[in-house]
């Protein structure tokens, strides 16, 4: 798809700074159309208007004026959400870019003038719309967060990439010591399933977004058309430089540090002036505790297509519908050394002449090819780590007239993930019997087993068992399993399965357990207290949603530590905790006003969601930065917000006289 620019229109604001505003639309090859603007050429807003310091998506708008006098209001019209970009260039580069918003027009007539007043978004405000198409399997939070945006216009494109400012790393990590350009976004890892809401479908875009955001207390917004993807409590410990690392995709180096302060200073011989004298000052107290919670959360399924949903359709009649079955590989022969059935697996659904649906079911036919062998369809390979335990429950039916009791319907087979990997098999009873030869075709690996009565009715039967712990670290699988010469040219039926894994928690298997919390606690008498949720933690269970892996597939646990305090070694969620009391320990200042020069360093860039402001008449020893944008007027070069205090060198200068810790167990009402 391609975009050719239409209209442009170029103003002097009043700090002489030449601006410009470009329309490109989509597959457009003209010539390009001169606009006038009109007094409010270019006002940009912040979305989301509370005062949250810590919001994980700083959505931005822009509104602009056009006099209609070579265009008119039908000249922005189109069924397309992309069919126009907005590009606004400050000084020749770049400031922001959006799509033209196809629903929020306005038209005001002044006299005989008449001006179109558009609007345009960047798309980070309607992300809960997108069906999100999702790494597979696990990925880091990098990966999950560009591939969020993809669909925006601050996607990580080829000419402005993505700025990052994240110092908190993990002990098995890379940190700055190693390679100043190093994160911790891209050397951890998460399960896809974090994400699941359903068997089929997941979270939307803006939720992955706020999930990931949220736990580390980062946000991301766009400044000079790339996204920034700040980790909000490091503008609370860096008082001056902030290390941090830009992403330039398909360009070498791929990745450069940046080293910058972002300071602008307001005063009546600063850069930036307030309009009026009088701003509005107001405080915000301080919280007793911090509590941060992680809720202990399984995703739909654990075993892969454990539902048996997931395949392609293949065929149908008046009364069947047939589909592949996804992630189960059919074998025969060997538990040891499987070799390829030759028979079919598939998912099959029953309905009756008034097409009632009767039936769902998993299914594969047994091979005859090889006499008097085993086949089975096998799951994937899951990690179960030492004490834990497992929990099976489905129902089996034999398309045959045959009755049998105590038939061999299913294995649970178990192998040590170690040096030497002793090999086990579940039995009826829960027991882990461990193989005499260390081979699963040994007799001793025993059979999940189940009775069917004689006759020709449709009669499922249910096998449910419940293990001991496993003894070690290993891994698990789940087979379908028939003889040929047991049920000659039978097909198997299996529906209804469920698979769970536990873990102890707190050293014993209470199910009224359902999270757990880190918490701060001031010792002054305040009444208000602070909770909040982390989506992210060093689960005990690494089937748990949100639990955090790092490079080598090993859980993270409490070794996490701020590049300033390499000394720390705290959990992940009380990482967030400390960020939550670093902003909320003191008192903090909320100044609300009009102010006067839209740039800083020298007049020479535009402020933006991460400068810091230092008011050098007022408050010379305090930082402070926008948490709620109203408006930035390019033409007037006016603009109004409300900051917050993020830092004061009389009262901040030491930053790790923590609170008391405790952690401690969510329990069910």
């Amino acid at each position: 798809m391609a975009y050719g620019l239409k209209y442009r229109s170029e103003f002097v604001n009043a700090q002489g700074h030449s601006c410009r505003l470009d329309l490109f639309y989509k597959d457009y090859s003209g010539a390009t159309i001169a606009l006038n603007s009109g007094m409010r050429a270019f006002v940009l807003r912040e979305f989301n208007s509370d005062n949250d310091f810590y919001k994980p998506i700083r959505p931005q708008q822009a509104e602009f004026e056009i006099l209609a006098d070579v265009v008119t209001l039908e000249s922005f019209l189109f069924n397309d959400d992309d069919s126009v970009q907005v590009q606004f260039s400050w000084e020749g580069n770049l400031y922001w870019r959006g799509w033209l918003i196809q629903d929020d027009f306005e038209e005001s007539w002044v006299d005989s003038a008449h001006f179109i007043k558009l609007r345009a978004t960047e798309q980070l405000s309607g992300l809960n719309i997108i069906a999100p198409a999702l790494p597979i399997g696990s990925s880091t939070p990098l990966n999950f967060i560009i591939n969020a945006i993809s669909t925006t216009s601050i996607s990580n494109t080829l000419d402005y990439g993505i700025r990052i400012l994240n110092n908190l790393f993990y002990t098995s990590m890379d940190d700055k010591d190693i390679l100043d350009t190093n994160i911790c976004l891209d050397q951890m890892y998460l399960n896809n399933q974090t994400f699941q809401k359903t068997l089929i479908t997941f979270d939307d875009y803006q939720t992955i977004l706020e999930k990931i955001n949220t736990s580390f207390n980062q946000t991301i917004f766009q400044y000079q058309g790339a996204a920034y993807l700040m980790r909000m409590s490091e503008f609370l410990t860096y008082p001056n430089t902030l290390p941090g690392v830009q992403f330039q995709p398909l360009v070498i180096p791929s990745r450069i540090s940046t080293a910058e302060d972002y300071k602008a200073y307001i005063g009546i011989d600063a850069e930036i002036k307030p309009i009026m004298p009088e701003m509005l000052r107001q405080v915000e107290r301080p919280f007793k505790k911090f509590q941060i919670d992680y809720k202990y959360e399984f995703p739909p399924e654990i075993l892969c297509n454990e539902s048996f949903l997931k395949g392609t359709f293949i065929s149908e009649t008046a009364t069947q519908k047939n589909y592949t079955l996804d992630d189960w590989t059919i074998y025969k022969g060997s538990r040891d050394s499987p070799t390829a059935a030759s028979t079919t697996k598939g998912r099959q659904i029953d309905y009756s002449t008034d097409g009632e649906p009767l039936d769902n079911f998993a299914f594969y036919n047994i091979d005859d090819t090889g006499g008097n062998i085993y086949t089975w369809i096998q799951s994937c390979d899951i990690k179960l780590i030492a004490g834990s335990w497992i929990e099976i429950d489905f129902d089996t039916f034999f398309n045959s007239a045959l009755g049998f009791n105590d038939f061999k319907v299913a294995q649970v087979l178990f192998i040590r993930n170690d040096s030497i990997q002793y090999r086990y098999g579940l039995s009826m009873q829960g027991q882990w019997i461990l193989s005499p030869d260390n081979t699963f075709d040994n007799a001793a690996i025993p059979f999940l087993t189940g009775s069917q009565e004689a006759g020709t009715s449709r009669r499922y039967f249910n096998t449910n068992v419940r293990s001991n712990p496993v003894p070690y670290n290993g891994i698990v699988k789940v087979l379908f399993i028939a003889r040929f010469n047991e049920l000659s040219g039978a097909i198997r039926q299996i529906k209804n399965l469920k698979f769970n894994i536990n873990t102890l928690v707190n050293g014993k298997n209470d199910v009224k357990i359902i999270g757990d919390y880190d918490l701060l606690t001031k010792t002054e008498n305040i009444k208000q207290n602070y909770q909040t949720t982390s989506y992210l933690d060093d689960g005990e269970n690494p089937y748990w949603k949100g639990v955090i892996f790092d490079e080598f597939g090993e859980r993270t646990g409490d070794n996490w530590y701020r590049m300033q305090y390499q000394s720390e070694s705290f959990t992940f969620k009380r990482q967030k905790a400390i960020a939550h009391w670093l902003l909320n320990r003191r008192y903090r200042q909320l100044i609300s006003g009009n102010f006067y020069c839209i740039s800083w360093s020298s007049n020479e860039r535009p402020i933006g969601l991460m400068s810091r402001f230092i008011f050098s008449d007022d408050a010379p020893t305090k930082q402070f930065m926008i948490v709620n944008l109203q408006e930035i007027d390019f033409v007037s070069c006016q603009w109004k917000a409300t900051l917050i205090e993020t830092y004061d060198s009389t009262l901040d200068a030491t930053l790790t006289d923590y609170p008391p810790h405790s952690f401690d167990f969510l329990y069910q009402e």
